[in-house]
This record gives C-alpha cells, sequence and structure tokens, in this order.
C-alpha cells in the first residue's frame, strides 16, 4: 500500500510531461507546416493599392499584416515611419484583408501615405487565414533574398527587423 501512494503521484507527473510534451510537438509540427506555404515570397498573393511592377518590389521585405482598427497597428506603423536609416533595398508592405476604403482610411489617419517604403495591398480573407494562418494583429514576416528569415506576432523595430535580415538564413 505504501508503494502505491508514492507510485501514484509519480505516475501522475510522468503523464502530465509526457502529455506537455506532444502538446507541444504537435505545435511545432504544425507551425512547420503553415510556414511551408510562405517560405517564398508570393507578391501575387496582394492586390495592391497603387499599381506596382515586380521590378519595384524588393526581394528584401517585411509584410505586416494589419487591421485598420488595431491600436497596436497603428502605433507600429508610426513607429516605422519615424525609423531613420531605413536600407534602401527594404519594403514595408502593409497588407490587410479588410476593404480598399478601410486600409485608405488606416494610411490617412496614421499619416503614411508619403512614406517612400511604405506599400499597401489589400488580401483575400480565405488567403489570409488559411495560407499565411493570421487571425490576429500585428503579424508580420521578413523576407531576405525572398526567403523567409522570421515571423514574429505583436510589435517589432527597425533594429529586430535588421537583425533578422542579418542573419544567414541557411541555418
Amino acid at each position: 500500500m505504501k508503494y502505491l501512494k508514492k507510485l501514484l503521484p509519480l505516475s501522475l507527473f510522468i503523464l502530465i510531461v509526457v502529455s506537455l510534451l506532444f502538446v507541444i510537438v504537435d505545435k511545432r509540427k504544425t507551425n512547420k507546416e503553415i510556414a511551408i506555404h510562405y517560405k517564398i515570397i508570393d507578391f501575387e498573393d496582394f492586390d495592391f493599392i497603387e499599381p506596382i511592377e515586380d521590378y519595384e518590389l524588393n526581394e528584401n521585405s517585411v509584410i505586416c499584416f494589419f487591421n485598420s482598427t488595431c491600436s497596436l497597428c497603428s502605433y507600429e506603423a508610426k513607429q516605422l515611419k519615424k525609423e531613420e536609416f531605413v536600407p534602401d533595398n527594404l519594403d514595408f508592405i502593409w497588407v490587410s484583408s479588410q476593404n480598399r476604403d478601410s486600409i485608405t482610411s488606416f494610411i490617412k489617419n496614421n499619416n503614411i501615405a508619403d512614406v517612400e517604403h511604405f506599400k499597401f495591398a489589400q488580401i483575400e480573407p480565405s488567403i489570409l487565414t488559411e495560407k499565411y494562418n493570421v487571425n490576429e494583429y500585428p503579424r508580420g514576416l521578413i523576407y531576405k533574398n525572398g526567403i523567409l528569415c522570421h515571423s514574429f506576432k505583436g510589435l517589432i523595430n527597425l533594429f529586430k527587423i535588421k537583425e533578422h535580415l542579418k542573419k544567414d538564413i541557411s541555418n
């Protein structure tokens, strides 16, 4: 009986740890499968607000998924607008599944229409959720030479973006 009392808590602990490990492994597997879908930048998913030729787009890009009513998205846009020393070969592509009026309102309300390295695009809601797995904002992807080098949730600044672009993406 003494052994059974000692064995029960230990068994329960092992069961909980093993269950958590399975959940973590499953979550990582799901994230890797999702990342495969957008490993290489695909500008064709985006309907740009102002017409843009392919040659005008940089392969070093930050895709910023946003919602016009998201206060963090507005804050991020204003901060990135203020950032000095944005490399010439870096674009920020702001993407929303909202209608064009909402996107235009976001641009106007945040006074970011004249930011040279900002481009704005609309995306089909189904592509946004199914391909890019975006269901909360702000969210983004950083591409170096057209290949995904980092995905992020929440706010990001230019310093962090530059750090990710410096890293070797073959790792």
